[in-house]
């Protein structure tokens, strides 16, 4: 099966463009103008390849307060929330309306990643696996065909032996898988079945650009590819030429 080849420089600019556009104010909170926001997003940034992020959905449909969830039960129940499904469905039908030929992306938080970002209590193995099926399930509901890649985002290491029914869609469905790891899931090497994995503190095949980078600039990690996260706080000015310069520098 063919599979989209990854940019050597993968680019995350949903929360700098939030903040940039949109004055801070979550898009998804309008599903019907999230497709405007985005082709924004792409225009700036000259992105060829553009992040849908269900992370930020889900939270634009919990509202001011998206984290305090009392316990994962809860948050499996607002996976499984129609309104939710319909919402993010909506949303990516006027994205892809919106971008025409450019690339698409899922980008979902894994379930250790969810827990942190939405529940106001630790849990245990068991509720990262029933998580995991819950994102999975999202993914499948709201799958659209066009989009060539899931990436998934997890900083929770016991979270990574659960990831599989992750990539399994994505093969399914036949998208590029990638990881991005973060904190304590860096040093993993748990996780391997995705196409390429991306790591802090990494000079191997994928890495995370270090967010002292956009600040100090100098070279970036020896890696084939590199996952950028662009700064929030980061003027418009700064990170155009900060990307110029390092699209310049993995020429």
């Amino acid at each position: 099966m063919f599979l989209s080849a990854v940019p050597r420089l993968w680019i995350d600019g949903m929360e700098f463009g939030v903040r940039v556009l949109r004055g801070g104010e979550n898009p998804w909170a309008v599903p019907e103008q999230v497709g405007l926001y985005y082709r924004e997003l792409a225009s700036l940034l000259s992105l060829d390849t553009v992040d849908i992020d269900i992370e930020a959905a889900i939270a634009g449909f919990r509202g001011a307060a998206p984290a305090g969830l009392a316990d994962a039960a809860a948050l499996e129940k607002l996976l499984g929330d129609p309104e939710l499904e319909a919402r993010i469905s909506k949303g990516i039908e006027a994205i892809m309306g919106a971008l025409g030929e450019r690339a698409l992306a899922l980008s979902v938080p894994g379930p250790g990643r969810l827990a942190r970002q939405f529940l106001t209590g630790a849990v245990d193995e068991d509720a990262l696996d029933d998580l995991s099926l819950a994102i999975t399930a999202l993914v499948r509901a709201v799958f659209r065909p066009g989009i060539a890649f899931l990436r998934v985002t997890e900083e929770d290491p016991r979270a990574l032996e659960f990831l599989s029914p992750l990539t399994n869609v994505a093969a399914h469905y036949g998208c590029t898988s990638l990881l991005v790891l973060l904190g304590e899931a860096a040093a993993s090497d748990e996780a391997t079945a995705f196409n390429i994995i991306y790591r802090e503190a990494s000079a191997g095949d994928g890495a995370v650009l270090p967010e002292a980078w956009w600040s100090d600039g100098g070279l970036p990690p020896e890696a084939h590819s590199l996952y950028a996260k662009i700064p929030p706080g980061g003027t418009p000015e700064d990170v155009l030429a900060r990307l110029s310069d390092i699209a310049r520098k993995m020429a």
